[in-house]
């Protein structure tokens, strides 16, 4: 299994939610499948595996975290443009608009839900993620791309 690059219908279509019938299924392939890929940044969505389902992981600190159907509820502050680079997107950066702190609400690996704010290159990652759970890639959001 390879990291899904641009093209593939998955990344520009939105991921389902995971339901608590089926989220350790979901939950279990997902993490199967993105690990080998964490050590090349710093999030990772489940359709950037080729997994529909709104999963996605992010390194806070040296510590990855996985975030079942995340939403983000509120964003602080003004906007600003982040220079970003994507997996699906190899070799190519992107300036996109992003707010430094968001609330989101999500659920655990158990399933159990939490509200919580992020700030900084978390924020940053989080809304890069969420995009491409939502099927929206950095290429659709750019303000102009970088060589």
């Amino acid at each position: 299994m390879s990291i899904v690059k641009i093209g593939n219908s998955i990344l520009t279509t939105p991921c389902s939610k995971v339901t608590e019938d089926n989220y350790t299924k979901h939950l279990s392939k997902f993490l199967m499948r993105s690990i080998p890929y964490r050590k090349h940044g710093v999030g990772i969505a489940s359709n950037q595996v080729n997994l529909p389902y709104r999963i996605c992981s992010v390194k806070i600190g040296k510590v990855w975290k996985t975030f079942i159907n995340p939403e983000i509820i509120k964003y602080y502050g003004e906007s600003f443009i982040n220079n970003e680079r994507c997996l699906s997107i190899p070799k190519k950066d992107f300036n996109v608009n992003r707010f430094n702190s968001v609330d989101i609400v999500y659920r655990d690996t158990n399933f159990i839900e939490h509200t919580a704010k992020y700030s900084a290159l978390t924020a940053i990652v989080l809304q890069h993620e969420l995009d491409h759970l939502d099927g929206v890639l950095i290429s659709m959001k750019k303000i102009n791309e970088n060589k």
